[in-house]
């Protein structure tokens, strides 16, 4: 599968901004085959430069960000967007943890 896929699969909005666990989520299940691609819960710059908690799409050392709609290597999307290694969700783990938090994310403790 190619990381043409993910962009088609993720969901036309009219705003992106604030919903990326959704959009992330939502992405991962509308491809055609989501196993294979993590589901990732980390952080970036945001725009004033503090650091925000974000989700993006993994696979194979490359990202999709739906929030972006964009496609880069692991590399530029750290050097670019100052990503962190977050915790990472197998579809399987991602159905799980939507249907035991009730939200698209970020899950965990407090959440």
């Amino acid at each position: 599968m190619m990381m043409t896929d993910a962009h088609k699969a993720r969901p036309k909005v009219r705003s992106a901004e604030g919903r990326c666990y959704e959009l992330a989520w939502r992405t991962l299940f509308s491809l055609p085959e989501p196993a294979g691609w993590l589901l990732v819960h980390g952080e970036v710059n945001g725009p004033s430069g503090s650091r925000v908690d974000h989700a993006w799409l993994e696979r194979d050392g490359a990202i999709f960000d739906p929030v972006l709609n964009a496609s880069m290597t692991w590399e530029r999307y750290r050097r670019i967007y100052g990503a962190s290694d977050g915790t990472r969700y197998t579809s399987d783990q991602a159905a799980h943890q939507l249907l035991e938090e009730g939200h698209y994310g970020p899950w965990g403790a407090g959440s």
